[in-house]
């Protein structure tokens, strides 16, 4: 089972290699004389952006946004491995996460994204790899199969009683964790799980347990990188 500790990842990579790799262009340029450097193509004027940069975004770190880069695969399919991600620190503040959120909590001395599909009130049960909740079997759509690793997976799409919609994959609805015990989630606490259902240790092992709303540090709203660079900026649903 995967139970993915989050790497605090540096948010502005990008944007230092892209400031480094036009300082260098710009040397580069001036070496062998093939284009007539502008005012601005100094090397200082590209330090003061970068410092800018790097503070506006300690800024965001400290108060708003918090990076994160994920090793493991208990989030697939909206998280692969190597994703970095922001998580928004403030969107609790005046509000507690809802069914379907992506999650960032405290656990074990570091942090774990998970989502959430259970909330204070809620009775939330696992029969036969389907999802219940309040005795409810939540509605889900076959897409196709699902290509990762070398086991065969296939893509749902899942949709909770609220409206949210999200995609999940699953080996089959007859493994470890498809068959669990009605749990009531108390006040103050969630019900999470992974959208790799078969590979996630969540909510659903004795072990994980329910999570207490106060070690949330935020929602996670968007990808800042991943390998496949057609990702990178997609909102996190």
């Amino acid at each position: 089972m995967d139970d993915p500790i989050l790497l605090q990842g540096p948010p502005v990579l990008g944007a230092i290699v892209a400031i480094l790799a036009a300082i260098d262009a710009g040397f580069l340029a001036r070496r062998i004389g093939t284009v007539r450097l502008r005012a601005y193509n100094k090397w200082y004027f590209y330090g003061l952006i970068l410092v800018l940069v790097l503070s506006a975004v300690g800024i965001w770190e400290t108060h708003t946004y918090r990076s994160f880069s994920v090793p493991s695969a208990g989030m697939v399919p909206a998280l692969l491995p190597g994703d970095r991600f922001f998580v928004l620190k403030t969107a609790y503040r005046n509000a507690e996460p809802q069914s379907g959120d992506i999650i960032v909590a405290a656990k074990n001395d570091g942090f774990f994204v998970k989502r959430v599909v259970g909330v204070a009130g809620d009775r939330v049960q696992v029969i036969a790899g389907r999802l219940f909740i309040n005795g409810a079997q939540i509605e889900r759509e076959a897409l196709g199969d699902f290509a990762f690793g070398d086991v065969h997976h296939t893509l749902y799409l899942e949709i909770l009683p609220n409206g949210r919609r999200y995609r999940i994959v699953e080996r089959s609805d007859h493994e470890f964790l498809d068959d669990t015990t009605e749990v009531t989630v108390p006040a103050g606490a969630l019900f999470v799980m992974g959208d790799n259902r078969d590979n996630s240790m969540d909510s659903r092992v004795a072990d994980f347990g329910l999570i207490p709303v106060g070690t949330v540090e935020g929602k996670a709203v968007f990808l800042t990188w991943a390998r496949d660079w057609r990702r990178i900026g997609s909102k996190l649903e």
